[in-house]
């Protein structure tokens, strides 16, 4: 499969809201250099990240076609501050650069944590410490960063992994 980048239109075969360019301007602005990770590498973390972002998150608004490959476009779709996005939302773009540069730095997005735990408890020769969560754990490791750029294109505010 070719590399190809969402232009807007709703494309039946784009996997990624930004180009290698742009992910290395995106992490240039912010003093970090990926200039020794090939346009090969950088584009399979940034499909592997898209792939994330469109599976992990519930969007605001509807997609524009069934047949389109990706989740933006959107129509009917506002963000947090009541503005129509017609477009890609640069929130996402940044959104997808950080989660390309996890990939690209050897951790995969959908790494579990231990998946439904109540509680737990860890033995370290004498001492034996026992965690209790409020909630059932979701399995899922969060990313902070992710979350906030991503939180005023998102149905409610979510950031709770989708359930199937």
């Amino acid at each position: 499969m070719a590399f190809v980048v969402e232009d807007g239109t709703g494309l039946s075969n784009s996997n990624s809201y930004v180009s290698v360019d742009e992910f290395r301007e995106y992490w240039t602005d912010r003093n970090v250099d990926y200039t020794q990770k090939s346009d090969t590498e950088i584009q399979a973390s940034l499909i592997k990240a898209n792939q994330y972002l469109d599976t992990r998150y519930k969007y605001i608004g509807f997609k524009y076609t069934y047949n389109q490959a990706l989740e933006f476009p959107r129509y009917n779709a506002y963000d947090k501050n009541g503005y129509l996005v017609t477009d890609i939302p640069v929130c996402l773009k940044y959104a997808l650069c950080e989660a390309g540069a996890i990939e690209l730095n050897g951790t995969d997005l959908y790494t579990n944590t231990e998946e439904g735990i109540v509680s737990k408890t860890e033995n370290a020769g004498p001492v034996q410490t026992t965690y209790t969560y409020k909630d059932k754990a979701t399995g899922q490791i969060m990313y902070k960063r992710i979350n906030n750029l991503l939180r005023p294109i998102l149905k409610g505010g979510n950031l709770r992994p989708m359930r199937y």
